[in-house]
Formats: C-alpha cells, structure tokens, sequence
C-alpha cells in the first residue's frame, strides 16, 4: 500500500510540475489557461483602444485569432516609439509643436518636459530589448515584463492624440500639470486635436 500512495504522490508531483513549467513557457496564467486568457491578451486588451490613434495598423488583426506574444511587442513598440520616442508625442508633438519649446525653451513646461528625458530613455532601452527576439523569448520577455507594459500604457499614453488625451494622462497630471499652468499653458490653443 505504502508503494502505491509514493506512485501516486510522485505522478502528481510530475503533473503539476508539467503544467507549471507550461504557464512559464507559454507566458499563461493557471486561471488563464482554461478560458483562453495569456499575457499577451492582457497586454493587447490594454493596448487595443489604440487601433484608431496610434495602432491603424492592427485595426481588427486579431479578429480571428489572439495575438502572439511578439505581435503585441511588436505593436506595444510601435505605439511606445509614437508616444515617447524621440519623435514621439512627448518628445516632439507638446514640446515643439505645442509649447514651442525649440524658440522659448525657457517656459516651466519646457523645462518639466525636458526633465523627463531620463525617464524616456528608458523606455526607448526597454524597446530595444524587444527588437529581434525570437517568438519563444517573447513569450518570456512578455511573461516577466506584461505589468509593466501595462503601467506604461495607463502612465505614458493618451487617448487620442490632444489637449485633453494629453491632461488625462497620469504623467500629466502627476509630473506636468503645474509646469504647464505656471507657462501659461492652461488650453494649447482653439482645437482640441493635432
């Protein structure tokens, strides 16, 4: 009998094992697995909003099928290079074409924004890490990065390209709000949009 319970001890032992080494390959979550649910569907449902903005591109792509891993590093660095980029909304769009930062850099909003550039360059290194992986390291590099993916998108990106997109921001409001108010900055300008 004592032979039997160690078998059986031992079976399980390897089944759960089987299955976490499953979750950790394929970047799934153990609640996940049996509705369909992975990192890369997290990832992607946060970013979705964007198809009409930033992502034209993946506008109904993932339609028919979820999307990859590496789909949605591809697409989450295709939307982080629009929005803090160099050429980016934040590094171009408000401070040149909005504040005229380049002609008065002077203005607090000018400064707040360029205090942000460490910042920035961090992401643009985290972008670089995604260039050129493999589908299998993407499921990893999603697997232990899709939270904070997620926490750029809710931080970094508005919803639309605009005066408003922009104030809604958490990084508005937490580290630029009182730099543009003191610039005078309080509305860009008659249109809402670019």
């Amino acid at each position: 009998m004592k032979g039997k319970q160690v078998r059986v001890i031992v079976s399980l032992l390897v089944a759960v094992s089987t299955v976490g080494f499953l979750i950790y390959q394929y970047g799934g979550e153990p609640a996940g697995l049996a509705t369909g649910s992975t990192k890369a569907q997290t990832v992607w449902n946060h970013m979705e909003p964007y198809t009409n903005s930033y992502l034209k591109a993946y506008d109904g792509a993932f339609d028919e099928q979820p999307p990859t891993p590496i789909d949605v590093l591809e697409a989450f660095n295709e939307l982080g290079y629009s929005v803090t980029g160099p050429g980016g909304f934040w590094r171009t769009t408000v401070p040149n074409q909005w504040m005229g930062c380049q002609v008065n850099g002077e203005l607090p909003a000018c400064h707040a924004l360029k205090s942000l550039e460490p910042e920035l360059k961090k992401w643009d290194a985290f972008q670089e890490k995604i260039n050129g992986l493999s589908p299998k390291q993407a499921s990893r590099f999603l697997a232990a990065n899709h939270k904070k993916m997620v926490r750029y998108l809710k931080t970094y990106v508005p919803a639309a390209k605009s005066e408003t997109g922009m104030k809604a921001t958490a990084l508005y409001t937490k580290k630029l709000a009182s730099a543009f108010e003191t610039s005078g900055a309080g509305s860009l300008g008659d249109g809402d949009d670019l």
